[in-house]
């Protein structure tokens, strides 16, 4: 649980330690049952390894512009329905996510990643991971995704899109959806910032996907 937690307050930033009740009661609701010593010793290891010059006012935000992006962006392509949620604010790594492409997208009453990782879990009927590599070198975010899934008990398929050939992934996603009668299809993966090039990867081998779907 120590590795998942500290996945948490990297994406939520560390601005929420700064009152313990606030810190306790995030912490409860993405699962930790207890708030030991143990629990305070992982927080200030993830602060101390991740981040130099930490003080107050500061907080540490990523945004999603890879695979997640990408799903949007065939969906709208291709006239499928979207929708889900974003941080409040519309943050996003390159900016602010725009309000007129994605109208669809809802805002989180927080601003924090974490919300908006969750609600999207929770409000689909199952997830597609797309990843480059193997399982270990997922991000945080995939992570804490991977996390919301067992807690919500959704099904779960995740692909490497370096491991097998485009046209495999194609028809293991096919049948996956098919298994789990999946309407309400959670798409996400790591960011741009992490994995360059991912975006175009995923776009491509999404948009062959779903025109396959289509047809």
């Amino acid at each position: 649980m120590h590795g998942i937690l500290c996945d948490i307050i990297l994406e939520i930033g560390y601005d929420f330690t700064s009152l313990i009740q606030h810190c306790q009661n995030a912490l409860v609701h993405f699962g930790l049952q207890e708030f030991k010593p143990s629990t305070i010793g992982c927080i200030l290891s993830g602060m101390i390894t991740t981040y130099s010059g930490l003080n107050e006012n500061t907080s540490i935000y990523r945004g999603q512009t890879g695979v997640d992006r990408s799903a949007l962006d065939v969906a709208i392509e291709l006239n499928y329905k979207y929708g889900g949620w974003c941080p409040r604010g519309r943050k996003a790594e390159d900016g602010i996510i725009d309000p007129i492409k994605y109208a669809n997208l809802e805002e989180t009453l927080s601003n924090n990643y974490p919300q908006r990782t969750e609600f999207n879990v929770r409000d689909s009927d199952g997830t597609l991971i797309i990843i480059l590599g193997s399982n270990d070198t997922m991000g945080r975010g995939s992570k804490l995704t991977v996390h919301m899934t067992k807690k919500y008990e959704k099904p779960l398929l995740i692909i490497n899109l370096n491991q097998e050939d485009n046209g495999e992934n194609e028809a293991k996603v096919i049948e996956w959806l098919s298994t789990n009668k999946i309407k309400i299809l959670n798409v996400a993966g790591p960011r741009e910032e992490t994995t360059p090039g991912i975006y175009k990867q995923a776009e491509q081998f999404l948009r062959s996907l779903l025109q396959k779907i289509k047809s």
